[in-house]
């Protein structure tokens, strides 16, 4: 069992944005130290593009594509995002 390691069952409460499933983070934990460098640099690339993106769009706000909420149920004693 490693840091990150995902459960099965865990595909239905974890958030999408949820860093477990970077792909560089899960290269890494693999053991592939050049491919999640090359793959971190991917990521970071398409970030700033995007960020250039919205900065030149003159008008439109940015808003996140998702906005979840965290909700516990205390009989069934589980959680998940909505």
């Amino acid at each position: 069992m490693s840091l990150n390691e995902l459960e099965p069952d865990m595909g239905e409460i974890l958030c999408p944005t949820d860093s477990r499933l970077r792909p560089d983070i899960r290269k890494l934990e693999n053991g592939d130290q050049d491919g999640a460098a090359s793959e971190k640099a991917r990521l970071e690339e398409k970030q700033r593009n995007s960020r250039k993106a919205r900065k030149q769009k003159k008008g439109n706000e940015y808003a996140p594509r998702y906005n979840y909420t965290f909700y516990f149920n205390t009989f069934k004693k589980e959680s998940r995002f909505r």
